[in-house]
């Protein structure tokens, strides 16, 4: 029988590796979005203007063990709307533990008659968690706060 200990400053328990941080961290919080830190990562039309393109609020939050801080807000690229079809995109917070990085995206759609919204990744290697849905009409020009749906899931502690 082995047993692991963790984080000690020496000894066995003084060796913590991401992996193993992660296992000890994701049960202490759900993944999402930190209530009541900065923004709290509401997506909304960009600030700038008429474009094809959202703003990401600053926000501070916890994927699968993983710890996120946003301090300036991020405008992302929504792609081209199609001439007749609508599609829907999502706004995504991405934690890919392969590549060790945390990351807002935009996940495209696929235009049909009747869309869906992209499925997230939660898989042992990518986690994600949405941020937002938004609503690409035909043939649009602009994203307006009325084609984004709030999709954030908030933290909460874990129960023992």
């Amino acid at each position: 029988m082995a047993i692991t200990l963790g984080p000690f400053d020496a000894g066995a328990g003084s060796s913590v590796t991401e992996s193993f941080w992660r296992i000890m961290a994701r049960n202490w919080l759900t993944s999402g979005v930190l209530r009541g830190e900065r923004n709290e990562g509401a997506v909304t039309q960009n600030a700038g203007g008429a474009n094809m393109s959202v703003d990401v609020a600053t926000f501070t939050a916890h994927i699968r063990g993983h710890y996120m801080d946003s301090d300036a807000v991020e405008d992302k690229t929504i792609t081209a709307a199609h001439a007749t079809l609508n599609r829907i995109d999502r706004v995504v917070l991405r934690a890919d533990f392969s590549a060790n990085t945390m990351t807002v995206e935009v996940l495209a759609g696929t235009a049909a008659g009747s869309p869906t919204a992209p499925a997230l990744t939660q898989s042992t290697t990518v986690w994600e968690e949405s941020l937002a849905q938004v609503a690409v009409n035909a043939a649009v020009t602009t994203i307006v706060d009325a084609n984004i749906t709030d999709e954030r899931t908030f933290c909460e502690a874990i129960a023992s």
